[in-house]
C-alpha cells in the first residue's frame, strides 16, 4: 500500500514538473522572442500637454490601449512583425508595428514603421494635431527610421560599393 502511495505521489510530482516547465518555456518564448513592449506619450502638438482618455491602437495585433491622465500608455504584448526587406539586408530581431492614436477634438494620427524589439520597452511619442489646424486634412501621417545603429550597420556594410575618391559624374 505505501508503495502505491508512493508510485502515484512520485507520477503526480512528476507530472506537475512536466507541466511547470512547459508553461515557464511557453512564457519564456513570448517574452524572449515574439513580443515587445513600448510606452506611448500623447501630447498635444502646439502645447506638448499629454492628453488624456487617447485611444491607440495597434492594428497588425489587433490590440487597443488608453492613455492615462498623463497622456501615457503602456502598449505590452505587442508582436514582433519584422520587416522581410529590412531582415534580408540586414538581420535584426526588431520588429515594426503600425500605431493609430484617436482623440476627441483632434486629427486622427498614423505612425507606420514603428518598432518594437523583444523584452525592450522603447518610447514613442505622438504629437496630435487639433482638429481645424491643418488646412482641412483629416489625419497626420508619419514614419519612424531606423535607429542610428541598425543605420549605421546598413551604412557600413555597403559603404564597400563606394569610393570618397570617385568624381561625380558632369
Amino acid at each position: 500500500m505505501k508503495l502505491k502511495k508512493s508510485i502515484c505521489f512520485l507520477l503526480f510530482f512528476t507530472l506537475c514538473a512536466i507541466i511547470l516547465i512547459i508553461a515557464i518555456t511557453i512564457i519564456f518564448n513570448k517574452v524572449n522572442s515574439k513580443y515587445g513592449q513600448f510606452t506611448v506619450t500623447v501630447v498635444d502638438a502646439y502645447t506638448d500637454m499629454p492628453l488624456s482618455e487617447a485611444i491607440i491602437v495597434i492594428p497588425e495585433c489587433n490590440k487597443v490601449f488608453h492613455t492615462d491622465r498623463n497622456g501615457k500608455a503602456l502598449c505590452i504584448g505587442i508582436d514582433i512583425f519584422i520587416n522581410s526587406e529590412l531582415e534580408r539586408i540586414l538581420p535584426t530581431k526588431k520588429g515594426e508595428v503600425t500605431i493609430l492614436c484617436y482623440a476627441e477634438g483632434y486629427l486622427d494620427f498614423a505612425l507606420f514603421n514603428a518598432s518594437v524589439t523583444p523584452l525592450g520597452v522603447g518610447e514613442k511619442k505622438l504629437y496630435m494635431f487639433p482638429q481645424g489646424s491643418e488646412d482641412g486634412r483629416t489625419f497626420i501621417t508619419m514614419n519612424e527610421t531606423p535607429d542610428d545603429s541598425f543605420t549605421q550597420a546598413l551604412l557600413k556594410k555597403y559603404s564597400v560599393y563606394f569610393s570618397k575618391t570617385t568624381e561625380p559624374d558632369e
